[in-house]
């Protein structure tokens, strides 16, 4: 069944009855860390029962209980003030000043994953460390441990040790780190030379080596490179501090540290946050570019009404999706802070320009108040985290009430179905978002209002109520109600120059129309002209192509029969040749046979008459041929002058 929440109203109320109502902590003056997220379920330290209760948070819950209790099987023996849950939540760490222990998780299994099969009643394996007389700081389980098995502690005399849990216990140490000039004598505490606090950076370094920062007392912070396959840990610091100042950042002592994104936030015990650019090259140094204080009560108070109240941060979880930030949970209530500095620092390292620090600001949210006034009972919060889905801060009061309070998502465009590459699209989308950005920074709010989580003992005077009453008042006027104002009135601008950008515009549209107008009728007047050219041309093309026929005609071609009769012209003029020729022999033969026939007249009158009757024929004979002759040159030439040759 979905939620609004991460947690349903009936895991609420369950956990609510088996928590109690509170007041059973030894250690009501301070923030505890009493309630851990990993994955899809959330653990609770019962304080009461000495117990663990794992809730199954969002959508993940499937068949069996909603809150289970798991019963441990050695009780710890000391104070429990923190709770610590490995990445998958197979190992779980109670901790407190005087001791730490291990608690072993039942497997998961059945329908949805849930731990023991989702049984409401659970008994897990625990056992304690040996930590000799130590006060433990700090623990947290490492992150570059494949198994979850690997739990670094720090003690108050600056020793870090690294143990792992799936060894026996006579060989669960692993090693020791010692910090230089860190001690555990009264004039270290005095001094402000005691650890207080130590964090794991957020992303790992060469060869698996992971980035441990621990902070003193007296602001002093040491880097400590961590790795799990190195046999010695070495430790570099206190880094330097920039830029430097003469009370070296000293706003009370020092009692918190976590690291966001290359951005470590240090914590004092008077309510004051510094945060701090991590540098790295040949020497680790920190640049502090911003100092938040946290306004603790609900109503103000002068300098001499100001409580101690020592911060204890949180970083959200692996898995849970957020803006970069952290929680500060102090005896006063729970506070948000955003830090929009490793945003900057991302779309920097990606565009490999400089940093613009002076938009890297960070924003705190007040969520919860449970000291409305330095005289009202003090009211710590037990623990605080981030969960999901959604994303949602989870707050224990000292009532033992669990809170769920919604995260607020930053306001990001949806992408578009379809996409436009045009530069005119992009400068629209561009001008949209500007817009968009300047209404947002309009209703940014500075700073909010508080749920108001006081203790039940809480006594408030009609003084303090008005206060509070005006106080509320006042931010609900100041950051809504005026931004609402402000926001109206640039809509209102922005809508006037609208309409005064859509003047112009209409007015160029009217004059764009009539340059449309004119630009058609010249449009038809050129279309006519240049029908009239188009005509005037193929009359001319026709033209063109009547001379050129009538040329093409006048050039001396012969068709077919025309060659044919050439060629047969030329056969006749060879055939009159070859006749001339033997025309000419005839001849010949004639003067020869003149000649024989002259020489042989003496020969005797007998043969007389049979010479004239020879020689009648061959007269006969010639002459025929000779008209012949005449009638084929008298063709020749008549065909000659028909073909014009």
């Amino acid at each position: 069944m979905k939620t609004e929440t991460v947690l349903s109203s009936e895991a609420l109320e369950t956990i609510h009855k088996r928590l109690g109502t509170g007041g059973s902590l030894s250690s009501a003056e301070a923030s505890l860390s009493l309630i851990d997220h990993r994955e899809d379920h959330v653990w609770i330290w019962n304080e009461t029962d000495r117990s663990l209760l794992v809730s199954v948070t969002g959508s993940s819950s499937g068949p069996g209980a909603d809150v289970q209790t798991v019963s441990l099987s050695q009780c710890p023996g000391h104070e429990v003030t923190g709770l610590s849950v490995s990445r998958s939540g197979r190992w779980v760490s109670l901790w407190g000043t005087r001791g730490v222990t291990l608690v072993q998780m039942p497997p998961r299994g059945g329908v949805g994953g849930r731990f023991g099969g989702g049984r409401e009643e659970l008994t897990a394996r625990s056992q304690e460390l040996e930590t000799g007389d130590q006060e433990v700081q700090g623990v947290s389980w490492h992150p570059g441990s494949a198994a979850e098995c690997h739990l670094v502690i720090l003690t108050r005399s600056g020793v870090l040790s690294l143990y792992n849990v799936m060894e026996i216990e006579d060989r669960m140490l692993v090693l020791k780190c010692p910090l230089s000039r860190v001690g555990n004598s009264k004039v270290a505490a005095a001094l402000g030379e005691v650890a207080v606090d130590f964090c794991f950076g957020s992303q790992c370094g060469e060869a698996g080596v992971w980035p441990l920062f621990v902070i003193l007392a007296s602001m002093d912070v040491f880097c400590v490179s961590a790795g799990l396959a190195e046999d010695e840990w070495t430790v570099e610091g206190p880094l330097e501090v920039k830029p430097p100042l003469e009370d070296n950042y000293s706003d009370g002592e020092a009692c918190s540290v976590v690291e966001v994104g290359g951005v470590l936030a240090m914590a004092t015990v008077t309510g004051i946050l510094y945060h701090a650019i991590i540098l790295g090259g040949d020497t680790t140094s920190l640049h502090v570019y911003e100092r938040v204080e946290l306004e603790t009560s609900a109503v103000s108070s002068s300098h001499d009404d100001v409580f101690s109240c020592p911060l204890r941060l949180v970083t959200p979880g692996p898995g849970v999706h957020t803006r970069p930030g952290y929680l500060a949970s102090h005896p006063a209530g729970l506070h948000s802070v955003s830090l929009t500095m490793v945003s900057v620092l991302k779309q920097a390292e990606l565009a490999a320009s400089a940093p613009d620090l002076d938009s890297g600001s960070s924003s705190v949210e007040h969520l919860v108040c449970t000291r409305p006034a330095p005289s009202s009972s003090p009211a710590p919060v037990l623990g605080a985290c981030m969960a999901s889905p959604p994303a949602t801060v989870l707050c224990l009061l000292s009532s033992n009430s669990l809170s769920c309070l919604p995260v607020k998502s930053p306001a990001s465009p949806l992408p578009a179905l379809l996409s436009d590459d045009t530069e005119e699209a992009s400068q629209e989308d561009t001008r949209h978002h500007h817009a968009d950005s300047q209404l947002l920074a309009l209703l940014a709010r500075k700073s909010t209002q508080p749920l108001l989580k006081a203790a039940p003992s809480t006594e408030l005077t009609p003084a303090l109520t008005l206060e509070l009453l005006t106080g509320a008042t006042g931010t609900l006027r100041r950051e809504y109600m005026a931004r609402l104002e402000v926001a109206r009135a640039e809509l209102l601008r922005r809508v006037a120059e609208l309409g005064q950008r859509r003047d112009g515009q209409e007015k160029l549209l009217q004059r764009l129309e009539r340059l449309r107008t004119k630009a058609r009728d010249e449009a038809e007047a050129l279309s006519e002209r240049h029908e009239d050219v188009r005509d005037r041309g193929q009359e001319l093309g026709a033209r063109v192509e009547a001379v050129l026929s009538k040329l093409q005609a006048k050039i001396p071609q012969l068709s077919d029969k025309e060659l044919a009769m050439a060629r047969e012209v030329s056969s006749l003029d060879r055939k009159v040749q070859a006749l001339e020729g033997g025309v000419k022999q005839l001849r010949d033969k004639e003067r020869y046979q003149r000649t024989q026939i002259g020489a042989g007249e003496a020969r005797g009158q007998a043969r007389v008459g049979m010479r004239d009757t020879r020689l009648d024929n061959i007269k006969e004979v010639l002459q025929r041929d000779s008209k012949t002759i005449a009638d084929l040159v008298k063709n020749v030439n008549e065909l000659k002058k028909d073909l014009e040759m």
